[in-house]
C-alpha cells in the first residue's frame, strides 16, 4: 500500500535524542470528568440513548464553512474531513462526555409571548450544529435462560446507531449560560454551562491536533530520499534489514546511525502552528518549490489501509513525502 502525505505547514524541525524527544513530546490527559448527579438542570439527553463510550463520529457544521469530520479508528481519534490529522484523544472525549452531559436551567418556547425568537437566540440558523453518533446496545431478553446466553453474546456489539444533533445558539454573557436546541424538540434550552459551545464556537479543530508529526520508526523504514534542487541522495535498507547502502548516482555504504537520525529529525518535527489546511498559493510558504523534499518508505503496518489509498504497484509499504519550503518575507 502506498500513502501519501503532504503537509503544509510551518514546521520548527528539533533535532533531539530518542529519549529526550519522548519527554519533550509526552502529554498528560486530564483527568475524565465525573459525572454530577446534583448538576442543576434537566438532562438535554437521555443517558440510556446516549452511550459516550460507544461514540465513533463527530461532525461540526459552520456556516459557509466546510464540515469537520472527526472518527474514531482502532481507538485514536482523527480528523478525516475536509483533512485528515490525528487528534489529541481527550479533547474530543471532552467535547463527547460535555454535550452528552449537557443541562438546562431554563426552557423557552420561541416566539412566546415575552420571549425572544430563534432569530433573536442565533438559533436561525444557529452558529453552529454538532451531531455526535454513537449506539444503542441491544437490550439484554431475559425470557428464560437460553434467551439470556444469546443476549450476553449480543453484549460486545455495538447495537442501532443514533444521531444526535444539537444546534448552538447565542451567547449569555459570551457563553456563561448560552442557548440550546436539540433537534426535532420545539423549545431551546438555556444551558447550564457553556464548555460545549467554546468548544466549537471559539476553538478550533487545529487547536486539538497532535502537533508531533509522527511517522514510521528507524526499523520500520527500508528507504530514504533526499532531493534537493538539483541532487537527489537515495538510501536503501539491505534484504536482511541491516546495512544501508546508496542507489542511483551515489555508490557504498552508509552508516546506519545516520539514516536513523534522518529519520528521527523527520518523524519527531513539532507543528508549531497550522497555517491552512487548504493553501491557495503555496509560494507564500515557499512551497510551490520545495527547497528540500525528503521521502521516506515504511513497511505498512496492518491497518494502513485505515491511513490512505491502496497503491496496486507497490503493496506493503508506506510512502510519507515531507516538502520543506522556505520562510516568505510575505505575511
Amino acid at each position: 500500500m502506498n500513502f501519501k502525505t503532504t503537509l503544509i505547514l510551518l514546521l520548527l524541525l528539533l533535532i533531539v535524542g530518542v529519549y529526550i524527544a519522548m519527554f519533550e513530546w509526552g502529554e498528560t490527559a486530564p483527568e475524565p470528568i465525573d459525572d454530577d448527579d446534583d448538576a442543576p438542570g434537566v438532562a438535554l439527553f437521555e443517558a440510556d440513548t446516549f452511550s459516550t463510550e460507544l461514540a465513533d463520529r463527530v461532525t461540526i457544521k459552520r456556516p459557509n464553512q466546510k464540515d469537520v469530520v472527526i472518527e474514531k479508528e482502532e481507538g485514536d481519534w482523527f480528523q478525516t474531513e475536509p483533512v485528515r490529522f490525528k487528534l489529541n484523544e481527550w479533547d474530543v472525549k471532552d467535547l463527547i462526555d460535555d454535550t452528552a452531559g449537557l443541562r438546562s436551567i431554563e426552557t423557552i418556547k420561541p416566539g412566546a409571548k415575552g420571549a425572544p425568537t430563534l432569530s433573536e437566540m442565533n438559533l436561525e440558523p444557529p452558529q453552529a450544529t454538532l451531531v455526535i453518533r454513537t449506539y444503542v446496545k441491544p437490550k439484554q431478553d431475559e425470557k428464560d435462560d437460553q434467551d439470556k446466553d444469546e443476549a450476553d453474546d449480543k453484549k460486545t456489539e455495538k447495537g442501532d446507531p443514533v444521531e444526535h444533533v444539537l444546534h448552538l445558539g447565542g451567547s449569555a454573557q459570551e457563553f456563561g449560560s448560552p442557548y440550546a436546541r436539540v433537534e426535532g424538540k420545539d423549545a431551546v434550552y438555556v444551558t447550564a454551562t457553556g464548555k460545549v459551545h467554546r468548544a466549537i464556537l471559539k476553538e478550533s479543530v487545529t487547536d486539538w491536533r497532535d502537533k508531533r508529526l509522527g511517522g514510521p520508526s528507524a526499523e520500520q523504514v527500508r528507504q530514504v530520499t533526499i532531493k534537493r534542487s538539483d541532487t537527489t541522495i537515495r538510501a536503501v535498507k539491505s534484504e536482511a534489514g541491516s546495512d544501508w547502502s546508496f542507489a542511483g548516482d551515489h555508490e557504498g555504504r552508509i552508516d546506519k546511525q545516520k539514516i536513523n537520525e534522518v529519520v528521527r529529525n523527520v518523524t519527531g518535527t513539532q507543528v508549531r502552528e497550522f497555517k491552512s489546511d487548504e493553501p491557495k498559493d503555496l509560494s507564500l510558504y515557499g512551497l510551490d518549490h520545495p527547497r528540500t523534499v525528503v521521502t521516506i518508505v515504511s513497511a505498512a503496518p496492518q491497518h494502513a489501509s485505515r491511513a490512505g489509498p491502496t497503491d496496486a504497484h507497490n503493496t506493503g509499504t508506506l510512502t510519507h513525502t515531507l516538502p520543506i519550503g522556505a520562510a516568505s518575507p510575505l505575511k
